[in-house]
């Protein structure tokens, strides 16, 4: 995952016993640099809860099987690559299930930034590169330089 980019999540449950399962919830853990988008679906219908917290996804009869897909964003800003893991957890009383999935989050690159090695070199550099600076600095250097050798020299002082 790069920095900003945002992936869809795909998880399939299913009740593999021969008994109903009342009040099943699903709990989803996301590292601090992946953040939760905002959208939930189970079974193609939007849902308002957020994943951070316990979702409540019903009641699952003998057999059936429930998607459920979020989306999450990287917020990773840091310089070197880290492996991480999303994970979910499925419970219902003492039945528990869960799996999770291995992320490498890259790492952050400036794009189309130069960052100069000394600022104060850079600034003159810019100026350095136009030649009309140089020639009306000096212009202005000797005028000034003549003004006060007039000033000095040609008024008698008393």
């Amino acid at each position: 995952m790069n920095t900003g980019d945002i992936f869809d999540f795909v998880l399939l449950v299913k009740n593999d016993s021969n008994v109903a399962l009342n009040g099943v919830n699903l709990q989803i853990k996301v590292p601090s640099d992946i953040l939760y988008s905002g959208f939930l679906g189970i079974n193609g219908k939007i849902k308002k809860q957020d994943i951070t917290n316990s979702v409540a996804i019903g009641v699952f009869l003998p057999g059936e099987q429930k998607t459920i897909n979020f989306k999450v964003r990287s917020e990773h800003l840091s310089s070197k690559e880290s492996d991480t893991e999303i994970s979910a957890l499925v419970y219902s009383g003492a039945e528990i299930a869960s799996d999770s999935t291995q992320i490498v989050l890259k790492p952050y690159t400036f794009q189309g930034i130069k960052i100069a090695k000394n600022v104060g070199l850079a600034t003159a550099g810019l100026s350095a590169k136009k030649w009309y600076f140089w020639a009306a600095l000096l212009i202005i250097l000797l005028i000034y330089s003549f003004r006060l050798f007039l000033y000095f020299f040609s008024t008698p002082r008393g």
